[in-house]
This record gives C-alpha cells, structure tokens and sequence, in this order.
C-alpha cells in the first residue's frame, strides 16, 4: 500500500488550490558541476579548451518515489568573444508519476582581467524548461477498494500534465591563483511552472560560493569549498574539502541539518571521476535514507594558443 499512498499524496499537493513552490535540484559534489553553479564559471577549465562534464545523482533511493537527477555540460574559452561559452542540459525525475523536468540552456561569460593575477567574470544564462508529468501512473482515491486495494479504473479527468517557459540567470565570478569568490541569482524572472491552473512560480535562488586550491607539494593539494544557498524560506549551507594526492582524491562535506557528505575520487592528467555518499543525519535517517552521486569530466586542450590572451584559470574547478 506504499505506492497507492504516496501516489494519493502527491495528486493531492498538485490540486491542492493554494501557490505551489518548487525548489530546484542539489548536488553533493557542486564544485563538479560549475555551470550549475554559476554561469560565470563557463570557459575557466585549466586549459580553456572544450570541457565535457557529466553528473548523476539518485536522492534517497530507499524511499519509495525517489528522486534521480542528470546533468550534461559542454564549455570552452573562445578567444574572439572574451570569455566563454557553454551549453547545459538538465533533467529531474522525481516519484511515481514521472514528474520530469528539463532543462537546456545557452552560457556566456565575460572575463575582464584586473591585473596580472586575478580576474572578474560576468556569466549569462537563458533557458528553455520543461515539465511534465504521467497522471495515469498516479493512484487516484476512486481505485482503491477497502478490502481488496486497487482494482478499479479512475473517473478523474486530467489536464494535459505538460508545460515549457522560459528562464534566466546571471552570475558573477572574482578569483585569483589560489581562490575563488562567486554569486548567482537563478530563475531571474520566476517562471510560471504550474502543471494546473492557478500560481505555481519558480521561485529565485540566490548562491554564495568560495573556495580555492592550496598546494602542499607538487602531487598534493587541498580544496576547500563553501556554498550557501537561498530560495524562498529554504537556506542550506555546505562546507567541506577534498585533499588531492595524484592520482586520488578524499573529501568530506558537511550540509546543514541534512547530511554528511564521504568523496572518493580520481584524477589522471585531464580527466576526473568522482563518487559521493550522503550519510543523512535529519529524521531521514531512520527510513535508510541516503543519496548517491557520480561525476565525470575530461578537458581538452584548445585548438589555438590562449598565452596572448591573458586568460586565466579558476582554481578547483578542474584542478
């Protein structure tokens, strides 16, 4: 009776005549997936060549309706538009409906150079969302008998479960040789995102980042990182580090109220893997419930030359 339950809950939230909110995906491992993060962060590779990066993460599987999240990216710096240029594809599934969401947008990123040392870059974002969902998989009150369970066809008639709008975001980025400061303001114009009639908007998220690189020695290194993030009545905090001793990688992460985040990772020249465990210490705890991440990245070298260019390069994100 799990399934029919929770199935009754979610119909219930997505009818339910009051604004809905949602909230947008997380991911553990934020500094693998920079575009995520900031817009700003498009074209900062070590190299400045084409970066491919790839993200999985599957939030609290033990529970029935789990949520699975993907995300593509694909950025490089191009010399003749003075920053980068990326593009990111997105995609969230979340319980037995199938509520999906995705999401591809277009980067720009500006990189100003204050100095020999440090840099500012001002990154654009526009995306295309959509979202949808399969009312048929849901388990409505009218099927279920008292004594025998589901065993009967639904009376209820649905809306078409689909909708696209349009969203924007900008970031800004301020880094030098050994650390990084960054802000981000998602969902600019708060899109409508409702799967029904009435408001449903999408809240803005506001992002506060920082880290940095610190070497110990020529094959090792320590990164620390900082996330703070803020959207609607929802604030989460994460803080932790991962030490690089060529060619693997440990970390340890800690996020507010929510979970205590292991790293284990590998780096061999330009490309990257990593794995993250969420060990939940809120009240989830008690249900088994923990979340699982993958990261995957490769850089390339660019085509041409970008010594003359004075372009310089994030630390962390791709070191």
């Amino acid at each position: 009776m799990k399934k029919p339950l929770l199935s009754i809950v979610i119909f219930l939230l997505l009818v339910f005549q009051k604004p809905l909110f949602g909230q947008d995906p997380q991911y553990s491992q934020f500094y693998a997936a920079p575009l995520y993060l900031n817009p700003a962060l498009a074209g900062t590779g070590v190299t400045g060549g084409p970066r491919i990066i790839m993200n999985y993460r599957n939030q609290w599987p033990a529970i029935t309706g789990t949520f699975e999240s993907y995300a593509v990216s694909y950025d490089q710096f191009v010399p003749m538009i003075s920053g980068g240029a990326g593009l990111l594809v997105t995609t969230d599934q979340a319980g037995d409906g199938n509520l999906r969401s995705t999401e591809v947008s277009g980067i720009y990123s500006y990189q100003y150079n204050i100095n020999r040392k440090s840099s500012l870059i001002a990154g654009l974002e526009f995306t295309y969302a959509f979202k949808t969902i399969d009312f048929f998989r849901l388990t409505m009150p009218d099927q279920i008998d008292p004594q025998r369970g589901v065993t009967r066809f639904t009376q209820e008639r649905f809306p078409k479960g689909s909708v696209s709008y349009p969203d924007f975001s900008s970031g800004l980025l301020y880094f030098q040789k050994l650390y990084y400061l960054g802000f981000t303001v998602h969902h600019l114009n708060e899109p409508g995102q409702s799967l029904l009639k009435g408001a449903s908007n999408l809240p803005r998220k506001w992002s506060l980042q920082g880290g940095g690189s610190l070497p110990i020695n020529k094959k090792m290194s320590l990164a620390p990182a900082i996330l703070w993030r803020h959207q609607e009545i929802f604030d989460q905090f994460d803080l932790g580090m991962y030490l690089l001793y060529e060619p693997i990688m440990l970390g340890i992460y800690w996020r507010n109220q929510d979970a205590l985040i292991l790293l284990l990772g590998i780096k061999k020249d330009n490309i990257t893997i990593g794995y993250s465990y969420d060990l939940t210490t809120s009240d989830l705890r008690l249900a088994g419930a923990s979340s699982h991440e993958l990261s995957f990245s490769i850089e390339f070298p660019p085509r041409i030359p970008l010594r003359k260019y004075r372009r310089l390069s994030c630390p962390s994100f791709g070191k």
